[in-house]
């Protein structure tokens, strides 16, 4: 249902005034992006563009698009690899990039700014080809041009005050969004205004639970702290972030289920580390040093002798 209601919305834009003035501006902006990269010696597919999309063919400076796309990623210009007719380059590799205009169009980019981002992205494609083992002093000055460029083209979206976990700032917008593989919650990449790009995970919480500590202090559950500690546990351990956030959303929904509005902090410690043991055991003997408070090594010695991995071993 919610595809059907995602295209009655999208045919009832179609339908205004407006989108049709918004679409001019999309192809308009398209024609004079393939008429700069054209005039900056590329290849532009069927000789210019009717369409939103262009096809960019590298091969005059001798740049693979898949490096290509990665170095203008790095630059804060987001494209595709794509391969050209008759490409001779694997199709993980390719000869050229695909463009589009329909985004920037919605920032409000107008002919002036679209002929900027041809002349940047020739800038990142020429440092590549001049130097392919380190584009990064170009892709830097490149990546100040784009921040300078956007910063008069402000967006609005909910997420966009998400703190920064490089520079501190809250200027982060989504750039991608979709389910983890068990469906239990939403991965949004981030990108910052500094360049820096992060993910971060959206859950359902059901219930409020308190956790009470040892000295009898109660305080929320805080999942965040959960993660930190198994995050810390797993630190160079061969487990993805994938596999680390469904332990993290595991032990959290054990806890939902459990029924109860107050859980103390030596249950959900043991649960941490008996899913730890089966995780990974490096990180579950991690885990239970600081649990379990080892002050010396013969503790590390005595707990390690009593693991069937090890025994097994």
């Amino acid at each position: 249902m919610h595809v059907i209601a995602a295209k009655a919305a999208g045919f009832l834009e179609a339908l205004q005034p407006e989108f049709k003035e918004y679409i001019k501006s999309v192809l308009a902006n398209a024609k004079i992006l393939a008429e700069t990269l054209k005039n900056n010696g590329f290849k532009i597919y069927s000789d210019g563009t009717d369409t939103h999309l262009m096809l960019v063919d590298l091969r005059p400076y001798k740049v693979k698009g898949n490096l290509a796309a990665e170095s203008l990623s790095r630059a804060n210009i987001t494209c595709n690899k794509n391969g050209i007719p008759f490409d001779t380059e694997k199709p993980m590799i390719t000869s050229g990039i695909r463009l589009g205009t329909q985004a920037i169009t919605t920032r409000g980019f107008g002919l002036n700014e679209c002929q900027k981002v041809g002349e940047l992205i020739t800038k990142v494609i020429k440092g590549l080809s001049e130097n392919p083992d380190d584009n990064s002093k170009i892709e830097s000055e490149v990546r100040n041009e784009v921040i300078a460029l956007t910063s008069s083209f402000p967006y609005i979206r909910i997420y966009n005050k998400m703190i920064c976990s490089i520079c501190k700032k809250g200027e982060t917008s989504v750039v991608d969004s979709r389910p983890t593989e068990d469906g239990t919650a939403i991965r949004r990449r981030r990108l910052c205004v500094c360049g820096a790009r992060f993910t971060t995970f959206e859950r359902v919480q059901f219930r409020e639970i308190m956790v009470i500590k040892k000295n009898g202090r109660k305080s929320s559950f805080d999942r965040d702290k959960l993660s930190k500690s198994v995050y810390i546990a797993l630190k160079k351990r061969p487990i993805d972030t994938e596999t680390a956030e469904k332990f993290i959303s595991k032990i959290s929904r054990a806890l939902e289920e459990l029924g109860q509005s107050e859980i103390s902090t030596n249950t959900i410690g043991t649960m941490v580390m008996e899913g730890l043991k089966e995780l990974d055991p490096v990180a579950y003997v991690r885990f239970a040093s600081v649990y379990r408070n080892f002050r010396e090594e013969k503790d590390f010695v005595q707990f390690v002798d009593k693991l069937d991995v090890y025994k097994k071993r």
